[in-house]
């Protein structure tokens, strides 16, 4: 066998290991010309070593591949935590007038209502003495915890699907809510319902009161 046949055969079989792993900008093979160079100027452990460093490196263009990110879940959503329909009513019937149901549900404006109810509640207090159900502020903090005993009787009775599209879109929990927000419902209603009876009556008698005294 002549030089120049050994020379051919021991150049080709590394041209055909190494020439899949040359790729140019658009991911095709380069030319043969450069991979026949390449593959004769690298000894063996170059050659090994380009093998190691293309496998490494693959990974890498795999992830900066603009579809390959499309495809993935963010993760911010991915983190989310899982929120309870049945502990969001909850805190809107009991704790609504200080907004912990929207703080809950991470509302950005939960601080409104207790901005508005406790100072009116406060002044009610404060001005009124013993008749404090019968100061103005006291119906403004009675407006404010009947809007969240509404929101707890429609957070109650919103469907699970729905609920966990809105709320829970990347805790990866689906919620199974039984008895638990049927029971809030109607506790919200009944309270509810008792507030605002009562609310309308003392606003009734302090109306007719003022008509007996002349000053309306």
């Amino acid at each position: 066998m002549s030089r120049s046949t050994f020379f051919r055969l021991f150049c080709r079989a590394p041209r055909m290991r190494i020439d899949w792993r040359i790729t140019d900008c658009s991911g095709r093979p380069a030319s043969s010309e450069a991979a026949f160079g390449v593959s004769c100027s690298m000894g063996a452990g170059s050659r090994m070593r380009a093998a190691q460093s293309s496998r490494a490196t693959a990974p890498v263009r795999l992830a900066s591949d603009p579809t390959v990110l499309s495809t993935t879940f963010p993760t911010d959503l991915m983190n989310q935590p899982h929120r309870s329909k049945t502990l969001a009513g909850a805190l809107a019937l009991f704790l609504g007038w200080a907004g912990a149901h929207r703080l809950y549900l991470g509302s950005r404006l939960w601080w409104l209502y207790p901005v508005i109810a406790m100072p009116a509640m406060g002044l009610a207090f404060a001005a009124s003495g013993e008749a404090w159900f019968r100061h103005p502020g006291f119906f403004v903090a009675a407006l404010v915890a009947l809007i969240a005993m509404l929101e707890a009787i429609v957070i109650s009775l919103t469907p699970d699907e729905k609920w966990d599209a809105r709320r829970n879109p990347g805790s990866g929990i689906a919620s199974a809510s039984r008895w638990g927000p049927v029971f809030v419902a109607v506790l919200s209603l009944m309270l509810g319902a008792t507030l605002m009876m009562s609310v309308l009556a003392i606003a009734l008698e302090a109306w007719f009161d003022a008509i007996r005294a002349g000053r309306l």
